[in-house]
């Protein structure tokens, strides 16, 4: 058996063809080699005079036409064109996209690789050859992947556990993580942001807003919606609720869960009573927790970069593997100022130190120059944009996307929030109105009035405090359980 048969979805681009296993594909435009696991959707990009110029990796969502990227991908960018040209050409193109995908161009004249808003197909990159791919395995050999991790910055940051590596780092000191909103140039073999590239102005119209967040979430479910079944994960906050907003129109091709990760939770209890009372398919899924040797497993395919509940929990998606596509609210914080204190003024001043504080991060040296180098990338930008994109491009991207290649079997998740329209609406909502967390719930209002009637991340106070007392009492009988053992 091959390392890589169970590297689902992974796949590499360098100048020569590595060994990897005989059913991976294996193509070729101009200088660079293209090869990747058989579970992983490719299609074709096409010039304007119809020549192969790249490859779109994962699932890509056209919201102009309302299909997903096919047999190829048309951009129209001309041969002769320049690079600023072709540049403008491709993100005015993901203006108009939805989905999780990666974008590698490679025309010989123009070679970059584009990720989607949330960056959510993970592709890393080797400093010291030219070499990128989708995990650090996938650049390193065995030997190299087990001798060079950086033990000081997995146990600082205990991406083991509950950890996750931010600003572009992994356990491997020569490879780097794409961020959202940057592409990387193949020939300088080097990262540049190209978002946001407009000046943030403030708008007032929050109505207008909320109602062109909620028609593209809906556009982007309906177009989901013709290749696969519906599945949204319930739970007793905000975001999940404006998913289900965003899905409108589609209940009958709709299904929900909610895990069930401790007993009397405010998730389970509410999510029954929504979906009960709502008219919607729900189903409770008991936990399955991972073994060490799955969990192992896991990191090895991701690289050691990110831990938590989902490295211990996957399993239990199994059962939607290739079914049915998840739809998610990841992303759905910016529009709630979740890196925000009441304090923040737009034209303090941040230092790296500050933005690790931010996100729960040691002060490692290794972060602390990668918080370095992307602060530099905003010069200019003020306090409060920046802590909107320190939520965008970390946790968005370094803790929940790269866990994508973490699960042996595949199943396909979408998030709604991501999409450049959407987060273009998210930094021009009042700093007021943002701080209240109203958006999202204005989105349900307006468009799922029943759903905001329940309360979130609550039951209610009577409710609230049953919920404490059940805990209370289950902690007490494991202490009694636990000395009754150890006598």
């Amino acid at each position: 058996m091959h390392r890589f048969d169970s590297f689902q979805r992974q796949f590499l681009l360098s100048r020569t063809s590595a060994q990897v296993p005989n059913d991976w594909r294996t193509e070729q435009v101009n200088d660079w080699v293209f090869q990747c696991h058989p579970t992983l959707s490719v299609a074709p990009i096409v010039s304007a005079d119809s020549t192969k110029i790249g490859w779109v990796l994962g699932q890509h969502i056209d919201l102009q036409t309302g299909t997903r990227a096919g047999r190829s991908l048309v951009l129209a960018i001309e041969p002769d064109s320049d690079n600023a040209a072709k540049h403008h050409v491709i993100t005015q193109a993901m203006r108009h996209w939805a989905g999780s995908y990666l974008l590698i161009i490679a025309d010989g004249a123009f070679n970059r690789v584009y990720p989607d808003v949330g960056a959510t197909m993970p592709s890393v990159f080797d400093t010291d050859n030219a070499a990128f791919g989708s995990t650090a395995a996938m650049l390193l050999t065995p030997e190299a992947f087990e001798s060079s991790r950086d033990q000081s910055l997995i146990a600082a940051t205990g991406v083991t556990g509950d950890g996750w590596l931010p600003f572009g780092a992994t356990a491997h000191p020569s490879i780097r993580r794409l961020l959202p909103n940057h592409y990387f140039d193949l020939d300088r073999w080097s990262v540049h942001r190209h978002w946001p590239d407009f000046k943030v102005e403030i708008s007032e119209d929050t109505d207008t807003a909320a109602d062109r967040a909620a028609e593209l979430m809906r556009q982007t479910a309906d177009c989901i919606s013709k290749y696969w079944g519906l599945t949204v994960p319930l739970t007793a906050g905000v975001d999940s609720r404006t998913v289900l907003a965003g899905c409108v129109g589609q209940t009958e091709n709709l299904e929900t869960f909610t895990l069930r990760i401790k007993s009397y939770s405010a998730d389970e209890i509410l999510a029954v009573t929504m979906a009960k009372e709502c008219g919607l398919s729900h189903e409770v899924l008991p936990a399955e927790y991972t073994t060490p040797e799955e969990q192992a497993a896991w990191h090895e395919r991701i690289g050691y970069c990110s831990g938590g509940s989902h490295m211990r929990l996957h399993r239990t998606m199994e059962n939607l593997a290739l079914q049915r596509a998840v739809l998610t609210g990841l992303g759905g914080e910016i529009f709630r100022a979740t890196k925000w204190k009441d304090s923040d003024k737009p034209d303090d001043g941040l230092t790296p130190e500050q933005l690790l504080m931010r996100i729960d991060q040691p002060q490692h040296p290794t972060l602390l120059a990668g918080a370095e180098a992307w602060l530099a990338t905003l010069d200019g930008t003020d306090a409060l944009t920046i802590m909107d994109l320190l939520e965008a491009e970390q946790p968005v991207a370094c803790r929940v996307a790269s866990q994508l290649y973490g699960p042996a079997f595949v199943y396909y998740d979408f998030h709604l929030f991501l999409q450049r329209q959407i987060t273009d609406i998210g930094l021009t909502l009042p700093h007021n109105y943002r701080r209240s967390g109203q958006f999202c719930r204005d989105i349900v209002t307006r468009n799922w009035p029943e759903l905001s009637s329940y309360p979130t991340n609550s039951v209610g106070g009577l409710g609230d405090g049953y919920i404490l007392l059940r805990k209370l009492f289950d902690r007490r009988r494991l202490i009694r359980a636990a000395r009754k053992l150890a006598s």
